[in-house]
Parts: structure tokens; sequence; C-alpha cells
């Protein structure tokens, strides 16, 4: 019985922050995000809304076997690094997107998965993209309201990577990262409405 491994990790990892896992000692792993973006482009990312950010996975799957992902993100916010695991039925980007959800606490909803090549050839780049949206946003509000027409907002993420499995969590973390960002730009905002001058 054989078993397909992807294994990440993030190559900003260091002293304390290493995972103590049997590999630790093996040779260093170059950050996922490495091959996704110009280094210059590195400079364009809003630190403000990066709130969860990949340090670790590892996904076993495989013909006869179920499918299941572990997963360390660092969550800037708290300022810690958050590690979780899930299993699935349908494959292993269920399992990762299962284990990324039970780490945030958020209740997502996948409305758009796809993956596509960016060139030819065995090394091409694959790019992934997503669409998510927020199950938990609150019931539609009286007859006339954004909401009641159905206006959710939705968020994507998009992102590239020799390994589909690693660019297909980044994309999600990245939809994610731009719903959190909305939900606590709209916090602030109905809070200075409902602000009253005395």
């Amino acid at each position: 019985m054989h078993a397909l491994v992807a294994d990440v990790r993030s190559s900003t990892l260091g002293g304390s922050g290493t995972l103590a896992t049997p590999e630790a000692s093996a040779a260093p792993v170059t950050s996922p995000t490495s091959t996704e973006l110009p280094e210059d482009a590195h400079d364009l990312v809003d630190p403000v809304t990066q709130r969860f950010a990949l340090r670790h996975m590892q996904v076993f799957t495989g013909v006869g076997i179920t499918p299941t992902a572990t997963v360390t993100l660092h969550d800037a916010q708290r300022g810690e690094d958050l590690t979780d695991a899930a299993l699935a039925k349908n494959g292993p980007i269920e399992a990762i997107y299962s284990v990324i959800q039970r780490i945030t606490g958020l209740d997502i909803d996948l409305l758009n998965f796809n993956v596509s090549a960016t060139s030819e050839g065995q090394d091409t780049l694959g790019k992934v993209a997503v669409r998510i949206a927020s199950r938990t946003s609150s019931p539609p509000d009286a007859e006339g309201s954004l909401t009641s027409y159905g206006a959710q907002p939705k968020f994507t993420g998009l992102a590239t990577n020799v390994d589909i499995i690693t660019a297909s969590a980044n994309a999600y973390i990245s939809a994610l990262n731009r719903m959190v960002s909305h939900d606590s730009a709209d916090t602030r905002a109905s809070h200075k409405d409902r602000s009253v001058n005395i």
C-alpha cells in the first residue's frame, strides 16, 4: 500500500519555531510561496490583511487510504502557530480545507475551485483559483436591503506552485484572509455608524 505525501514547510521557521518532526534534520525546503511571485512582488502584499499564513502542511492520500491532512497556520493576530488535523472522504483538498476551517474557527462555503496550468511540461506551475463565502453570515435583512437581493460577499484567492496541493492550500488561505479582513473592516464601520456625538 503506497501513499502520496505532500510535505510543505515555510522557510521562515527556525529556532524555537521549528517543528519537532523526524524530517526536521533533512535538507531545507523552500517556502511554498517562493515560486508564486517575483521577489519584488512580496512588497505588494499588505501585511495587515494577511492574518493567517501557511507554516507546515503534511498530506497523506492514495488508493484505499482515507486522506488526512495536518496543517500548521501562523495567526498574526494572536502571534502563535496553530496546528490541527482532519480526515476527508473526497480527497486531500477536502482534508486540507477542513483542517484550515477547524484551525480558524470559520464556517466556509467553497463556491468555486479551478486548477489550470500556466504552461506546458511536467515542471509547469499549477494555478489554483478559489471563491468562498461565509456560512455564518447574518440572515437577509428587510426587503429592499442589499443582502435581501443576495449580495453576500464572496472572496477569491489565487496561488501558483509546482505542487497543486500546496497551491490549493495557499489559494484558500488567501481568500480566507480577504474574508477576515473584510469582516474586520465591516465591524469597524458598523461601530463608527452607531457612534453618536454627545
